[in-house]
C-alpha cells in the first residue's frame, strides 16, 4: 500500500494541475497517507499534515473537514475556522454551506454563523444563488437573498 501512495498522490496532482483555476496558484488538494487526510501543495509536498478523518477540496477559502464523528471547517494555513460541529457538510459555494445539525439540513456562513436553520430532510449545495431542499416527501428551492 505504502508503495501505491506515491503514485496515486501524482496522479491526483497531476489530474488537479489539469483543472482550470482563476489564479496561478494551484490550491491545495486533499490526500490521504495512511488512515489520515491532508493537503498538498502545487510542488507535492505536504502543506498541511495528515490529521483528518476526511478531507474535503477547498472552496471560497474554507475546506471542510471531519474530526471524529464532527464536520468543521479549516483555512489554507490549516488553522480551524469553523470548529467540527457538524454530523454532514457540504463545501462553500456562494458564501454559504450546507451543514447538518440534529438530523436537519441548514446553511451556515463563513463564520460559522447559522444563516438558515437546520429544518430541511435533504439539502443540495448552492450553485447560482439556489439550493435544493427536501421537506417531507417535496423537493423545492432555497433562493439566497442578497444582502
Amino acid at each position: 500500500m505504502h508503495k501505491i501512495a506515491p503514485f496515486l498522490l501524482l496522479a491526483f496532482l497531476l489530474f488537479a494541475s489539469c483543472l482550470s483555476f482563476h489564479s496561478d496558484e494551484m490550491p491545495l488538494v486533499p490526500v490521504k497517507i495512511g488512515s489520515k487526510w491532508g493537503y498538498a501543495g502545487k510542488n507535492g509536498k505536504i502543506a498541511i499534515k495528515p490529521q483528518f478523518d476526511e478531507a474535503q477540496w477547498f472552496q471560497e477559502g474554507l475546506a471542510g473537514v471531519l474530526l471524529g464523528s464532527k464536520w468543521g471547517y479549516i483555512d489554507e494555513s490549516g488553522e480551524i475556522a469553523i470548529k467540527p460541529q457538524f454530523e454532514e457538510a457540504y463545501p462553500f459555494g456562494g458564501r454559504m454551506a450546507d451543514i447538518k445539525l440534529g438530523g436537519k439540513w441548514g446553511c451556515i456562513n463563513k463564520k460559522g454563523k447559522i444563516a438558515i436553520n437546520p429544518q430541511f430532510e435533504e439539502a443540495r449545495i448552492f450553485q447560482e444563488g439556489m439550493a435544493g431542499i427536501k421537506v417531507g416527501d417535496k423537493w423545492g428551492y432555497m433562493i439566497r437573498a442578497e444582502k
